[in-house]
């Protein structure tokens, strides 16, 4: 593991940087943003819940809890539209409680791919002020299936950047990420910019996956249930500016809502019910263009199809 490095001056807003390379190229480029405070419902044509039987979803006025109830599991939003470059900025908060790690993801969809080409930022409640950056790609030469190559040279797969504490307000993040280069942003500052130099690497369609899990171990510290009955990572906003893969339709209809209970939650009982219901009776869907949508979790979608620049 790098030394951490050393503290940028920083402010909260969005980061200003140079227009994308892949941007050039994109024959589908979308926009999609999702604000998850107060809100009423999750969006399923765009957001999958995994792993609700270890744990639930809460909304409240500063956007989206992920509580995870055990050690070995995250509870985890996936994107179901796949990206193959792109821009995500997500506004998140970490939880400060030993062994919790709250994280997002950009990774293949597959679970055969797990840990290949693989964009992390995480926060560990041992070091609340750390925003790690990781960064897997798939070792072609290996005959393991879950071989990975560190992207940073010396076996090395984690930068670390000490700042703020990351536990207690809301911080923005930001990952660009092309077939050449990985840039995290920590508020509007650049605080590293990963090469990608192995061949062939970082090119598989990639999800962005929102999750929080339990680890009990000396990297992110040891579980005090005790002190820590609950804790949870708080999603407040995110937007993609990406390179759609294949084709993706946003719906409209209600049907593709599934609800808030009137606890403020989602189970894995109202996962299952909305997906039955769904398996019943149908849900339309919305065309998909030049437009913005409400959605009960504030989702806005714009297709900008082939970028003139």
């Amino acid at each position: 593991m790098s030394a951490v490095l050393a503290l940028a001056m920083a402010t909260d807003a969005a980061p200003k940087m140079p227009t994308p390379n892949w941007t050039k190229t994109c024959q589908n480029r979308i926009t999609v943003s999702d604000d998850f405070r107060n809100a009423k419902g999750l969006n399923a044509s765009l957001w999958k819940v995994e792993n609700m039987d270890i744990g639930h979803l809460k909304f409240s006025d500063k956007g989206v809890e992920l509580h995870t109830d055990k050690v070995g599991g995250s509870v985890t939003l996936a994107t179901i539209p796949l990206f193959t470059s792109g821009i995500f900025t997500i506004r998140m908060m970490g939880s400060a409680a030993p062994g919790y790690v709250s994280s997002a993801v950009i990774r293949p969809e597959a679970a055969a791919m797990d840990g290949k080409d693989e964009i992390d930022v995480e926060i560990t409640g041992k070091e609340p002020n750390v925003m790690q950056m990781v960064a897997w790609t798939a070792d072609t030469a290996s005959t393991t299936p879950k071989a990975k190559y560190a992207m940073f040279g010396n076996n090395t797969a984690v930068k670390m950047h000490k700042g703020n504490d990351l536990t207690t307000n809301m911080t923005t993040f930001t990952v660009s990420w092309d077939g050449n280069a990985i840039n995290w942003y920590r508020g509007d500052v650049l605080v590293f910019n990963g090469a990608v130099t192995k061949p062939g690497s970082m090119t598989m369609d990639k999800a962005l996956k929102l999750g929080a899990w339990y680890t009990n171990n000396s990297w992110a510290g040891i579980v005090d249930s005790t002190k820590y009955p609950d804790p949870f990572q708080t999603i407040e906003s995110i937007s993609i500016d990406g390179c759609l893969t294949g084709n993706w339709t946003a719906s409209s209809d209600i049907s593709s809502t599934i609800e808030v209970n009137p606890e403020g939650t989602i189970t894995k009982q109202d996962v299952v019910e909305h997906s039955t219901k769904a398996a019943t009776t149908g849900s339309a869907s919305g065309a998909f263009g030049y437009m913005t949508m409400a959605w009960p979790s504030a989702l806005a979608v714009v297709s900008a199809g082939l970028a003139m620049l």
